[in-house]
């Protein structure tokens, strides 16, 4: 990154990734859900030894409802708990002399090197999209995933290894739920409620003819007269849809399996 960076003129600071990193959810399960805590930790330790800057840890429940207290309360304590007890943030570059760590870290720089070169011979990354290069490479890599969890080469504790057939299943979202739901949804419309119409309109509209160089500017006034970032990104993209790709497929590795399990489990609750 900071070789990039500087080839393109780019000062020293700039030249420093600022890295944010989250837990991922395509190896969560809704399946002996619990195990969630324990994949979310590790993938924080990871995020955390690999040098990441900020660090979100996503509630073991995700796959299955919206992240109640005891959930969320979890997921900070996994990074509470990295911090506190295991003092990870006073530790500079812990991977550091590490020839398993290092030796991967070059390999993987070495891959990602290559296919940047990749996507520049495709003329970049808009058009590379548009011939469906990433999202092929994606797909294929998935497919690969799914095959080895399908034969059992990789193994998803809960799900297609060691499966716990008599767990009781986690409480669907309840009425909470649904009403945190139903106030993101009607939040905006009582925000601008409470706001300068006239003020606002005419802030957004400046935006959407402001030229290179005054978007900031322009994007932080009409911030001010309370726009939202809705209303701010249709300003700043007048003519939405002139530009498609093809979206990525985004799945669960547990998916497959977990479609499986509840046909069974209805199967039986219909038929015994």
């Amino acid at each position: 990154w900071a070789q990039i960076v500087q080839a393109f003129g780019g000062s020293e600071k700039a030249q420093q990734m600022v890295l944010h990193t989250r837990t991922s959810r395509w190896n969560k399960t809704v399946y002996d859900p619990y195990v969630n805590m324990l994949r979310a930790t590790t993938e924080a330790f990871s995020g955390i030894v690999g040098g990441s800057n900020s660090l979100e840890v996503g509630a073991f429940d995700e796959p299955l409802r919206p992240a109640d207290e005891f959930s969320r309360r979890m997921a900070r304590n996994i990074q509470i708990i990295l911090k506190e007890e295991s003092h990870l943030d006073r530790v500079i570059d812990p991977a550091g002399g590490s020839w398993y760590v290092e030796t991967l870290t070059a390999e993987l720089a070495e891959k990602a090197w290559a296919l940047f070169q990749e996507i520049e011979k495709r003329g970049g990354m808009a058009a590379a999209l548009k011939d469906n290069y990433p999202q092929t490479l994606a797909a294929d890599t998935a497919q690969q995933r799914l095959e080895h969890l399908a034969t059992r080469r990789d193994k998803l504790i809960g799900t297609n290894s060691y499966p716990n057939l008599q767990e009781k299943p986690l409480a669907a979202p309840g009425a909470a739920a649904a009403t945190r739901v139903e106030q993101h949804e009607t939040h905006p419309q009582k925000h601008r409620g409470h706001r300068d119409e006239p003020a606002c309109r005419k802030a957004l509209q400046a935006l959407a003819s402001a030229g290179p160089g005054n978007f900031i500017a322009a994007i932080a006034a009409a911030a001010g007269t309370g726009a939202t970032i809705g209303e701010i990104n249709a300003a700043l993209r007048p003519e939405p849809g002139t530009e498609t790709v093809e979206p990525l497929c985004l799945h669960r590795a547990a998916a497959m399996f977990e479609h499986f399990r509840q046909a069974l489990e209805q199967h039986k609750a219909d038929h015994g």
